[in-house]
């Protein structure tokens, strides 16, 4: 089958030799070749008109008659429009069927024929149809040539009528012009001759125009005439008058030099917009910028170097041939401060000069200032002046600073007073700001190198000083309140003035330099030049008036009714707690910031040691009143507390063997001072200096409290990356509050005699066979003891304002104390009957009821620690070990007492819980 197939496909295409119906070419196509071919396409094909089949397929008539062209035309496959070259006989033969059937066959080309005829008579239609159109486009063609024939003979005769007006007029203007060039030439010989003539003149008037300062005018003159001159230097008058403006030209450039260096040391704008005017006018701008940064290189070496010589201890034989750092080394050490402010008013001067240069340059309006130089010469002259003066804005001020720093490295820090050492930091510190401010993103290096070697070798030796005086202080300290107002902060101490008076000035250091043109409420602007004024004016410290002391600081006993109490307690919580150490502590605070806001590269290292003094006063409170430290549980040191005493045991605190004084290279320390032979902490009528003890912890803490309301002041000091240091240090400052817990436990520790307490409770027969009405003696003995107690704090209160935080921080100490020691005398019982735990709760609890009415705290604290410890003798065995392992407030003491009183019957168990335990460390 596939070959017969095959067979039939080479017939039809031998016959037809076509790819489709419509693709072969009709014998009509070669008679209208002339004619655009119509394209039939999917979009166009239903438009088309229908027409009559041509006659070469009349034969066919047998198909559907009743269909229309455009039926046909749409019965078309989409194949045969596209633009390919698929192979349409084998697309043809692909659609019929397995089995060949003659009539499909057929049917099939009957079908394809009609079609092509269809397309075909279409294609016709469209190309009569374009016809008149293209007899339209060619009649317009025609008429368009005849339009080029009528301007071609307009030119032509356009051309003739020139050439007859050429020869009618050439002769007539030709006469005119050499009449013209004549009047010309005589015009030009007049000028020629006045201006000879006014070279002989113009000498004088050079001269007088220097005198006047009118250099512009004068080079120009000057100018013009060498102009003249080298025009007619063929004549022999000339020629020597062309050499006498050559010296006068060298002349002038010479007063323009002197007085531009005067420029640098006193401004003037009206003077030095002449100068740059004749520098424009000689073409030399650029060199006049080059000499001017010459002039204040050389205006800061001659200033630094006469205002030192005035300053000199004697007249120092060569002084002149020294140089300039070995001359700082003679200033007398009464003129050092005097010596650093007039070389800082010396300098600033120069940079003020230096400013305004620049900002006339920087507000100019280039312009061309004559005819030998143009727009864009005259604009790239004034840009290289500008970036000129930039450039050289650093080295001026690394000259200013390497002068300072020379002078103030001459000095020997540790022989001055800390106030005097403070102005000298003050002074360098405000030229640091102006450097800042002067030059953008230009650091002050050398300055602040010098400022910083010299202060680390004075803040050593001051240190170690500081925390001797600081040993005296409290040494000698007497531990009683002095009486300030409820408002003090420590702002208002004469020490922290500069926190007031200059908020905003540690905040310029930590943010970006400010700029040389954009300060508002820069030095330049406070202290302009047309000013008297200068940043470096030392002036008369004006002493702050303190007035933070209470006129009513003592508390009187006359009266004792309740609403005397009320009062008395009211002022209590107002009043501050402070001692006269403190007020010292607070006054070293203050200068240690002080230098901080003055000298910020060493801010960190001055943070330490201020970390150190409050390190020393933290420990020293530690081991005046913390004698005898009781253990109990739920009031042991704090883990910070703990490391922070040891740490500064370890580190500040001198070994009795340490004889050798700390040298630059090592950390400072002290020996410990004693107590102070008039604080007595022994009288159990003052609860054992119970008054000392709260001035003591209370003034710790409101030192604490103050350092961390100065944080913010601090924290300005200091750069970003150093926050962390601070974090460090105020988490030390924080372990004051801990230092509460185990002073006012050491008093509370020795308020009552627990020791006779435990013994009277150890004699008790805890036998007994019947439960007791009655409770023991040492009832009465603890609640006696508990009673002197509150009368003796009542009467401490009358004297000292002791907060009522503080009272009831007391008798939760002297509470847990008590009961501790309760569990410690039931546990001291050897053997125990029922009647023996009743009498332990009847004591317990006739204890407790009469503790509610004398101390200040609802509820008792510790009460649950007793109660629990009695109830445990009524659990069955087995339940004990579950009871041991989750009460862990107890000791192996106690729980080994409760295991013995409770299994005293089954010695298996008993066994067992001993080892329990043990094993869980107790």
């Amino acid at each position: 089958m596939d070959d017969l197939k095959l067979k039939f496909k080479l017939l039809i295409n031998k016959q037809n030799k076509l790819q489709g119906p419509w693709r072969s070419t009709p014998s009509f196509e070669s008679e209208s070749s002339g004619t655009e071919a119509a394209v039939i396409t999917p979009a166009n094909r239903e438009s088309v008109a229908p027409l009559s089949v041509p006659e070469f397929i009349e034969g066919d008539k047998q198909l559907d008659d009743q269909a229309t062209d455009q039926d046909i035309l749409k019965s078309i496959e989409q194949i045969y429009f596209e633009e390919n070259d698929s192979d349409l006989a084998r697309y043809e033969l692909n659609k019929l069927s397995a089995t060949l059937q003659c009539d499909e066959i057929l049917n099939s080309l009957r079908v394809l024929k009609r079609q092509r005829g269809v397309v075909l008579n279409q294609a016709l239609q469209l190309i009569l149809k374009q016809q008149p159109s293209c007899q339209d486009e060619f009649e317009r063609i025609v008429d368009i040539q005849g339009q080029l024939k009528v301007a071609v003979e307009a030119c032509r005769m356009g051309r003739s009528q020139l050439n007859v007006a050429k020869q009618q007029f050439t002769t007539a203007s030709l006469g005119l012009l050499a009449n013209y060039r004549k009047r010309q030439r005589a015009i030009n010989l007049l000028k020629l001759l006045s201006s000879i003539k006014t070279l002989q003149c113009t000498r004088e008037q050079l001269q007088e125009l220097l005198r006047e300062e009118d250099f512009a005018g004068a080079i120009t003159l000057l100018i013009e005439c060498q102009g003249v001159a080298s025009t007619f230097r063929h004549f022999s008058c000339v020629a020597a008058l062309n050499v006498q403006l050559q010296d006068t030209l060298e002349m002038a450039e010479e007063s323009l030099d002197q007085a531009l260096a005067k420029s640098c040391l006193d401004f003037d704008s009206e003077l030095y917009s002449k100068l740059q005017d004749a520098y424009s006018f000689l073409g030399k701008s650029q060199i006049a910028a080059d000499q001017l940064l010459m002039h204040f290189t050389s205006a800061v070496h001659n200033v630094s170097f006469s205002t030192v010589s005035n300053f000199l201890q004697s007249n120092i034989l060569g002084a002149s041939k020294k140089s300039f750092p070995e001359l700082c080394r003679h200033i007398g050490k009464e003129n050092f401060i005097l010596c650093l402010s007039e070389l800082c008013k010396s300098l600033w001067s120069i940079v003020c000069c230096y400013r305004e240069v620049s900002k006339w340059h920087m507000h100019r309006v280039p312009r061309s200032p004559s005819k030998r130089s143009d727009d864009v010469e005259s604009s790239m002259a004034a840009q290289y002046i500008k970036q000129k003066l930039e450039t050289g804005r650093v080295r001026i001020w690394h000259d200013v600073q390497i002068k300072v720093a020379a002078v103030i490295s001459s000095c020997d820090p540790s022989s001055y007073k800390f106030d005097d050492f403070l102005s000298i930091l003050d002074l360098v510190d405000r030229l640091i700001k102006i450097g800042a401010e002067f030059c953008e993103n230009a650091s002050s290096a050398d300055l602040q190198g010098a400022a910083r070697k010299q202060s680390l070798s004075y803040l050593h030796s001051y240190h170690q000083t500081r925390l001797d005086e600081l040993c005296m202080f409290l040494e000698n300290e007497g531990w009683e309140h002095c009486p300030v107002r409820s408002n003090f902060t420590a702002l208002q101490l004469q020490e922290f003035r500069w926190a007031i008076t200059l908020p905003d000035a540690s905040k310029s250091r930590l943010g970006s330099s400010l700029s040389s043109n954009s300060s508002i409420d820069g030095f330049f602007s406070r202290h302009p030049r047309s000013s008297k004024t200068t940043p470096f004016d030392l002036k008369s410290e004006q002493s702050v008036e303190e007035d933070f002391y209470s006129s009513n600081g003592n508390f009187s006993s006359e009266d004792s009714d309740d609403d005397h109490e009320e009062r008395m307690d009211h002022a209590r919580e107002k009043h501050l707690l402070v001692a006269n150490t403190t007020i010292s502590m607070l006054r070293l605070i203050g200068r240690y910031l002080w230098m901080m806001h003055l000298l910020q590269p060493i801010a960190l290292d001055i943070l330490k040691r201020l970390a150190q003094l409050f390190d020393l006063y933290l420990f020293i409170v530690h081991e005046f009143f913390v004698r005898e430290k009781p253990t109990i549980r739920d009031f042991e040191y704090t883990y910070q507390l703990q490391s922070n005493l040891m740490r500064i045991k370890e580190n500040l605190i001198a070994k009795p063997s340490d004889t050798q004084l700390p040298t630059d290279n090592t950390e400072a320390k002290v020996h410990p001072p004693g107590i102070s032979p008039t604080v007595d902490l022994e009288n159990p009528e003052d609860l054992h200096g119970l008054a000392k003890c709260v001035v003591a912890v209370e003034s710790l803490a409101f030192l604490a409290a103050q350092l961390q309301n100065l944080r913010p002041q601090i924290q300005n000091l200091l750069h970003s990356e150093q926050w962390p240091a601070l974090d460090h240090f105020y988490s030390q400052v924080g372990v004051a509050e801990d230092l509460r817990k185990p002073i006012y436990m050491n008093v509370a520790w020795h308020a009552v005699d627990l020791r006779q307490l435990l013994s009277q409770m150890s004699k008790v027969n805890w036998e007994v066979r019947d439960v007791m009405s009655q409770h023991s003696a040492y009832v009465d003995f603890i609640l006696r003891e508990l009673q002197i107690f509150s009368m003796r704090l009542a009467e401490i209160s009358k004297r000292v304002p002791i907060p009522k935080a503080t009272k009831i921080l007391l008798w939760q100490f002297l509470s847990h104390l008590v009961c501790n020691a309760f569990v410690d005398g039931f546990s001291s019982a050897k053997k125990c009957s029922n009647g023996g735990r009743g009498l332990m709760q009847l004591d317990f609890t006739q204890f407790a009821s009469k503790l509610e009415k004398i101390a200040e705290v609802r509820p008792i604290p510790g009460k649950d620690l007793v109660e629990q410890y009695i109830k445990a003798y009524y659990l069955p065995e087995s339940s004990l070990e579950t009871w041991i392992r989750s009460h862990k407030e107890y000791t192996g003491r106690q729980l080994s007492a409760l295991v013995n009183c409770a299994c005293q019957n089954n010695k298996r168990v008993r066994q067992m819980l001993l080892s329990v335990i043990e094993e869980l460390g107790y």
